[in-house]
């Protein structure tokens, strides 16, 4: 392709050195076209466009030189086609719509050079060592041309592989590097892991340490209904070992009566139904022990999710000694609620201003109220001789539940003598103790009221009896036509 350029002839040098850029471009649009065969990953039309015209380029640049050297080359002839149909495809690949595809930036990841290439590299290494061996054996004159192109060929081998070398050690110079980040990622991460599962390792002991130490039962449930851990509290309230609880169905925990409704309930709940118990708080249920002994418990239920699966978790305590313990409540208020009606005496209970929070019988019947009445008033209402409301400023004025709960223990140990007010407005003598009790939680006063008229008109007829056997002996204040004494004024402000 280039010695029909080169020949020696009546042109000036620079004509012969336009002459030879041809087909050294047409080698150069050779080794685009090759290049872009094998390394485009596009493939649109354009791409088809522009590859004809790089490869009849060079094609029409071979057949040239060929006709040259055997001195069959005519300019104006078919030939001439070649070179128009190549700048043909070069133009409308450029102008085809497609070219915006090839011409799109590329991410810059060099990819790596294939061995193919390679040996085409080292081939091409060696070309000009071969020519000028072939030159030296056959007698050839030096021509200054091939000389020229073997050492630029053999030039741009060498430098294409200088170029792939310092390739090659910046990408082991990555790698090198990404090795070190990455070994450090790795005893980051190893070291992470470690102090995770270390962690976890303390975790799992500690709530292991507290289910094993629990005093309530913990059971763990799979949604097969069968029991998948049993700690030690359970083993002691149902009496089974866990050896022989795991494994089994729940409803073997609980009565008879209540596998039916469990299994529906169980069934509803993981349909997507309202959850009753399962996340509700405490309720109390019936158990079953290993011996068949029926126990009140409660019963406490979570859900959880373990490795993928749904567990339920059941905090069970028995509260036997509790329900019997509320039943001696309940028996105790019983009896004294049945002593506090069937006693003989005027019972109240009342806070720390006189409102009546409670009363039997007996004090609605003394004074003439019902029941509904008697809580709505307040013990001035019928205590006649309450101290005012000045006096209740001093000590020696207070009201004898006020001297109660500031802690006069006297008054809670003596009987006092009052008088009491009934609803129609007769007044009777009461004989009165009080002391501070506990009423549901409210620190109360509860005062005992004892009708003492008939012992009044007993000592009364006894002292008219005195009297008139001595009138000597007559008490001082004493008014016969009223058959009473004048009332003390110190005595007077002791009052309910």
């Amino acid at each position: 392709m280039i010695e029909p350029y080169a020949e020696d002839g009546p042109v000036p040098l620079f004509a012969t050195l336009v002459s030879l850029a041809y087909p050294v471009g047409g080698l150069l649009w050779f080794a685009l076209a090759v290049r872009t065969l094998f390394v485009s990953a596009v493939r649109p039309l354009s791409f088809y466009l522009l590859l004809g015209g790089i490869a009849l380029h060079p094609v029409t640049d071979a057949i040239y030189g060929v006709m040259t050297l055997r001195g069959t080359y005519e300019s104006g002839t078919v030939l001439d086609l070649g070179w128009l149909l190549s700048y043909a495809f070069f133009g409308a690949a450029a102008l085809h719509p497609s070219m915006s595809e090839m011409s799109a930036r590329t991410s810059g990841e060099q990819a790596r050079t294939p061995w193919w290439r390679l040996a085409l590299l080292a081939v091409a290494g060696f070309t000009p060592l071969t020519i000028f061996a072939i030159d030296a054996v056959r007698g050839d004159e030096a021509d200054i041309v091939v000389d020229v192109g073997a050492y630029v060929l053999f030039a741009l081998a060498i430098g294409r592989m200088a170029l792939i070398l310092r390739e090659n050690e910046r990408r082991a110079e990555e790698v090198r590097k990404l090795n070190v980040t990455l070994e450090q990622r790795v005893r980051e991460r190893t070291a992470q892991l470690q102090t995770l599962v270390e962690d976890l390792r303390k975790s799992d002991a500690r709530n292991r340490a507290v289910v094993e130490t629990a005093t309530d039962a913990i059971i763990t449930m799979t949604t097969s209904g069968l029991i998948r851990s049993f700690n030690p509290a359970a083993e002691r309230i149902f009496g089974y070992t866990a050896e022989e609880a795991t494994g089994q169905p729940l409803r073997m925990l609980m009565p008879e009566r209540f596998h039916g409704p469990h299994e529906h309930g169980f069934r509803r709940y993981l349909a997507g139904g309202e959850a009753r118990v399962v996340g509700k708080g405490p309720v109390e249920l019936a158990g079953l022990r290993k011996n068949g002994e029926e126990f009140p418990l409660e019963l406490s239920i979570g859900e959880m999710r373990e490795e993928g699966d749904i567990l339920f978790t059941g905090i069970v305590r028995d509260i036997t000694d509790r329900k019997l313990a509320e039943e001696r409540i309940q028996a105790n208020e019983r009896r004294f609620r049945q002593l506090f009606e069937q006693s003989a005496d005027a019972l109240l209970v009342h806070d720390d201003e006189g409102r009546i929070v409670d009363c039997n019988s007996e004090a609605s019947r003394s004074l003439g109220y019902t029941r509904e009445e008697m809580l709505g008033l307040r013990v001035r209402d019928f205590a006649t001789n309450l101290v005012s409301k000045e006096q209740q400023d001093s000590k020696k004025g207070a009201t004898l539940w006020q001297r109660v709960m500031g802690g006069d223990a006297g008054v809670a140990t003596s009987a006092h003598i009052g008088e009491h007010r009934r609803k129609d407005g007769t007044r009777f003598p009461v004989e009165v103790r009080v002391s501070p009790i506990d009423y549901n939680g409210e620190r109360m006063i509860f005062a005992s009221a004892r009708d003492i008229t008939e012992r009044a008109r007993i000592e009364r007829d006894s002292r008219r009896q005195r009297v008139a056997c001595d009138p000597d002996r007559e008490p001082s204040g004493w008014d016969p036509r009223r058959e009473r004494a004048t009332p003390d004024p110190a005595r007077q402000r002791e009052v309910l």
